[in-house]
């Protein structure tokens, strides 16, 4: 722990753990673990993790990430210690391994962000008392948590919103344009911090090609997706009457490869939309990039032993990194080629389906099985797409869809 405060913020760690402590102690006896040693777990450390019924950690940022100018990770020793109580924990159903994050360490690097859809609540250090009802509210949840004991390690309901559904559609053409569709289902939580916050937080990327500054994106007519890197969103429906309302986009976060960006959710006046709880809203963003997949398999590498990444093969990709999702579903389309009653190979390598959990780099996948492709009744997608869909429910991982184009002697 940091006694000294960071060059960015006059708050130091002792300053933080000082403030949570002080949450913590109106309602539990609180044992604190304020070294994160370097070493392996002690039986003194191992004896308050066996005799807690909660672990709440502080991921406070510790080191930069190249690629990000905002991006931290934590101490890994701190993800050690909660590694452990999570194998310690494994099989008792009123332990909970939880805790808060400093703003700039993204959920996906804590490993066990994944287990049974944990969700850890962003603080930023500078603004502690400002939002301190919010992390009184997470709190209140947890301990409810604990002594309902369901089992496992399961999602604390805490947040502003609820992600009820989100549907992810791929449309890949022949050339190599992407483009990527989301529609998504929310339900309003907690309508007071939801409009104080008024933000929710998306991110796009890409393995092949490059992400353009989100404002230039923007600026492309809707007419023109297909030529050139483009992003639209819009606001559907708020408490089921139709808006059709553009969204308030803002860029925080570019590089090369990938994207962050808020959206702000505004009525027919141009104005920050007012919600209730329970409200319901549903909204959507596609983005496109030419060249975001390759058109020959001689474009990728060849296929070493078993190991499917973005390097060998094209990878379509839905992660649930905003809490458990009721519906989850991933279609991913290929545009035909069809001509005189002629058809050409679409893939070298069908499509496969892999189901992972665990941090975006160290992500622990199940074994890939085939997609199941689209059939039924015939419909306009049909004649100009070949449908490949994965649905899942109750969804808190991550959904990897991998597949080789043919070959270009099959495509003259």
């Amino acid at each position: 722990m940091q006694k000294d405060p960071p060059s960015w913020s006059s708050v130091s760690d002792a300053d933080v753990v000082s403030f949570f402590e002080k949450l913590l102690k109106k309602r539990w006896q609180v044992i604190s673990g304020k070294v994160a040693e370097a070493r392996a777990i002690d039986d003194k450390v191992a004896d308050a993790v066996s005799d807690s019924k909660a672990i709440i950690s502080l991921f406070t940022r510790r080191h930069k990430v190249e690629d990000g100018p905002d991006s931290y990770l934590t101490s890994p020793w701190l993800l050690c210690e909660c590694a452990f109580a999570l194998g310690l924990f494994r099989h008792h159903d009123l332990h909970v391994v939880a805790g808060f994050r400093e703003k700039g360490i993204e959920p996906s690097t804590l490993g066990m962000i994944s287990v049974g859809g944990m969700e850890f609540p962003e603080f930023d250090r500078d603004y502690l008392e400002r939002d301190k009802l919010k992390f009184m509210h997470y709190l209140d949840d947890l301990e409810k948590r604990i002594k309902s004991g369901p089992s496992g390690q399961s999602v604390i309901d805490f947040d502003t919103y609820k992600q009820v559904s989100l549907n992810k559609i791929y449309l890949v053409y022949r050339n190599g344009f992407g483009t990527i569709q989301n529609i998504v289902d929310i339900v309003i939580k907690d309508a007071d911090e939801f409009m104080r916050e008024g933000k929710i937080y998306h991110r796009i990327w890409t393995h092949f090609g490059e992400i353009p500054p989100l404002s230039q994106m923007l600026r492309v007519p809707v007419h023109k997706r297909k030529n050139d890197a483009f992003f639209h969103g819009i606001l559907d429906t708020h408490r089921g009457k139709r808006l059709q309302t553009h969204l308030d986009i803002t860029e925080e976060n570019h590089t090369d490869s990938s994207c962050t960006f808020s959206v702000r959710f505004l009525d027919e006046n141009r104005q920050p939309l007012k919600v209730k709880v329970n409200d319901t809203i549903q909204y959507q963003y596609a983005w496109g990039l030419p060249e975001m997949f390759p058109v020959n398999e001689e474009d990728l590498p060849s296929i070493v032993g078993d190991k499917i990444d973005y390097k060998t093969y094209c990878l379509a990709e839905l992660d649930a990194n905003h809490g458990k999702i009721e519906r989850a579903r991933l279609e991913v389309r290929f545009e035909r080629e069809a001509r005189d009653g002629q058809t050409r190979e679409l893939f070298s390598k069908s499509p496969i389906v892999r189901i992972g959990r665990g941090p975006l780099k160290d992500t622990v996948w199940g074994e890939p099985y085939p997609a199941k492709i689209q059939t039924g009744e015939p419909d306009e997608f049909n004649m100009w797409y070949e449908r490949y869909v994965v649905f899942q429910r109750e969804f808190f991982k991550r959904i990897s869809v991998a597949w080789r184009p043919s070959s270009k002697r099959y495509q003259l």
